[in-house]
């Protein structure tokens, strides 16, 4: 009664029913060079959150934060200690930009080493604390003794290498 294509003698083939074409987007493939942009602007975009939180945590650990505060509040009386720790913070007060420009001498870095192990560093170790010279001539090469310090402090830390590399 059938025949070999499955439908019934006398009977006209049945039509396939027509489904509208999809409704979805189709999206179209990025560029290569589209793709490389996005990939650097999400690194340029992890890079400044992470050196946000880095000048956070810095400011909080040299006491920067309260010291802000009370420039805000114009106090005078400040000790010795705090006017070297407000220069080295008002250093990096510049935002992140400026904050990543007062890393380059490593005092910063060298007075947090200081904090955390003082027997190692010493805060008389520390180059050009009170930046003077890296305003009159910018970097010297003596400034690379206070990420040396920086980086030995960590050792001592036990901080893996990764950490402070």
């Amino acid at each position: 009664m059938f025949t070999g294509d499955g439908r019934m003698p006398g009977k006209p083939p049945r039509a396939r029913p027509v489904h509208p074409p999809s409704r979805r987007r189709r999206r179209s493939a990025k560029s290569g060079e589209e793709m490389d942009f996005e990939r650097r602007e999400s690194v340029a975009v992890e890079y400044l959150c992470r050196l946000g939180e880095a000048r956070e945590w810095m400011e909080a650990c040299l006491g920067g934060g309260a010291m802000m505060a009370r420039a805000a509040a114009s106090e005078e009386d400040e000790t010795e200690d705090d006017e070297d720790a407000s220069v080295v913070v008002s250093a990096m007060s510049g935002g992140l930009v400026g904050f990543e420009e007062g890393l380059r001498n490593g005092v910063a870095l060298a007075r947090l080493a200081s904090a955390f192990a003082p027997d190692l560093v010493p805060p008389e170790r520390v180059f050009d604390a009170d930046l003077r010279r890296y305003q009159e001539v910018g970097l010297s090469y003596r400034h690379t003794d206070n990420v040396n310090h920086f980086i030995r402090a960590c050792k001592h830390l036990g901080l893996p290498e990764v950490e402070h590399k």
